[in-house]
Formats: C-alpha cells, structure tokens, sequence
C-alpha cells in the first residue's frame, strides 16, 4: 500500500467523520437553546431531548465504525493478501454469511425418504 492511498483512505474516513460531527453539533446547538418559564422546566425538557437523541448517537457510532471497517476490509480485498498474512479476527468476519446460513435451522433438515417426512437435524424426540 502506497502513502497516496492511505491519504486517500484517510480523506475518506475524515470527511466521513466531519459530517456526523457536524451534525451532532447542530443537534448540540438544539440542546442548549432549549427555553422555558424556569429552570426546572428547562431542565425536564432537555432531559427529554437528551433521551430521543441517544438514538442519534447511537447510529452515528455504529454507522461510523462499519463504515471505517467496510473501508479497511476493502483495502484489504484489493491488497490481495494471503489468509496467512490476515488477523483471525478478520478472517473469520468474512464468513459471516455462512455462519448465518449455518443458525437458520430450515436449512438443516434430515429427510427420511421412506416415511417421506423431514425432521429438523436438532429436533427433540
């Protein structure tokens, strides 16, 4: 991997990071003009605009760190790197459509052909 395309990958991540900022901000800035006729109104109210953007935040948080990873997993795809050179970690989160496939019990059927029934493989008799 060359200097130029980690710049790259850095712009990418930044300027990911730089519109969730500033829209917390803005959101932010909402928080703290919130008026009202005394303080314990004012309070009461922020503590509920406080509890309806957890939600916010949350999503910014979650959403950034599986952008960065989609990022780093592709910079690894492209660098066409060995299993062997690759964190387990990593290469395990690669199977993760097998592993779903693998929890969905419809997929694991025994079929019995002469009593022309199936059973689940993980049925209690």
């Amino acid at each position: 991997m060359t200097l130029k395309n980690i710049d790259e990958i850095r712009s990418l991540l930044e300027k990911d990071l730089e519109w969730r900022t500033k829209e917390l901000s803005f959101v932010r800035s909402f928080l703290n003009n919130i008026a009202g006729n005394d303080i314990e109104e004012i309070e009461n109210k922020k503590r509920i605009f406080r509890k309806s953007i957890v939600l916010s935040l949350y999503a910014h948080f979650e959403g950034y760190f599986k952008y960065s990873f989609e990022i780093y997993a592709m910079v690894l795809n492209e660098s066409n790197l060995s299993l062997d050179k690759v964190i387990d970690v990593l290469f395990v989160s690669s199977l993760d459509e097998l592993f779903i496939t693998y929890d969905d019990s419809n997929k694991w059927l025994v079929r019995d052909p002469e009593n022309k029934r199936s059973e689940s493989a993980f049925s209690h008799k």
